[in-house]
């Protein structure tokens, strides 16, 4: 997972590592364990501006993206605290009244950054609220969505995001979704009172391989076996077709249904209709 040389750790491999000094005379040593993380791609924010009245706070979410969708810590930081301070969790504080930028950066560089607008007194309540919402997805995959609301000088307002079918489609208070199989789900957008709604279906992509439940089985004429089949992803499109390579021996049925028609051996062959990918058993009828 790691290498050390002359006290310099290089990350090889995701996990976790050990890394041991040792004394010349091999009385004394001491160790520290090293974590490799997958690294950062973008880190995402679910609005770019907030305006705040002197003396309230709101805690905004970040998400750190990473190509296996695992967590990754973000660091917090303000311009200018003397505006607007932040804590580790994101928790922004007005203090005065300006503007300050509230930035949230990966362990990599990867930075998402937010505008507070600091003001005296509270103004205008939202009246709408939008998002970069997609009509569709593939399972699988990923996407960042970002609100926005009128009118843009509404202080305090934070904008959340809600699943009608997280195991559908998931979303983070962060606003990353994440498409988990195929279906459709609706997401709620909301910033004050103001809320509106967007219709996702996640379409199931073509699977990378197929599975039987068996490479090779035996039946006796007039009998029949159930050879099941799995894909991989599990959320893959699971459409497939059978097909047997000598009808006279044994026949398959479109769920995988063998019969034994005479003695002799046929192999049953399992193709995805998207992907074209196939799996196949040896079939020996007795």
């Amino acid at each position: 997972m790691a290498t050390v040389e002359s006290g310099v750790v290089t990350a090889v491999a995701v996990g976790s590592a050990s890394i041991t000094v040792t004394a010349a005379d091999g009385g004394f040593t001491a160790s520290c364990a090293v974590a490799v993380v997958p690294p950062v791609t973008a880190v995402k924010l679910p609005q770019a501006t907030l305006n705040l009245v002197k003396g309230k706070n709101v805690t905004i979410s970040a998400a750190a993206i990473t190509a296996d969708g695992s967590k990754a810590s973000l660091a917090w930081a303000s311009s200018n605290e003397a505006i607007a301070t932040v804590s580790p969790t994101g928790k922004v504080r007005a203090m005065g009244t300006g503007k300050a930028v509230i930035t949230a950066t990966a362990q990599n560089g990867q930075s998402a950054s937010l505008k507070v607008t600091v003001v005296k007194k509270a103004s205008t309540k939202v009246t709408a609220v939008s998002a970069s919402v997609p009509k569709s997805m593939t399972a699988g995959t990923r996407k960042a969505i970002a609100g926005k609301y009128t009118p843009s000088s509404a202080t305090g307002v934070k904008v959340s995001f809600k699943s009608s079918k997280s195991s559908v489609l998931a979303v983070s208070s962060a606003g990353v979704l994440t498409a988990k199989k195929a279906g459709t789900a609706t997401i709620t957008v909301k910033a004050g009172t103001a809320s509106r709604k967007y219709t996702v279906t996640v379409k199931a992509p073509a699977a990378k391989a197929l599975r039987l439940s068996k490479d090779t089985a035996t039946v006796k004429k007039g009998r029949t076996i159930s050879l099941k089949m799995s894909v991989t992803p599990s959320y893959a499109d699971k459409a497939v077709t059978w097909k047997s390579s000598n009808t006279k021996v044994a026949t398959v049925s479109s769920t995988g249904v063998v019969k034994g028609v005479k003695k002799g051996t046929a192999t049953i062959t399992v193709t995805a209709k998207k992907g074209k990918k196939k799996a196949t058993c040896v079939v020996t009828v007795k």
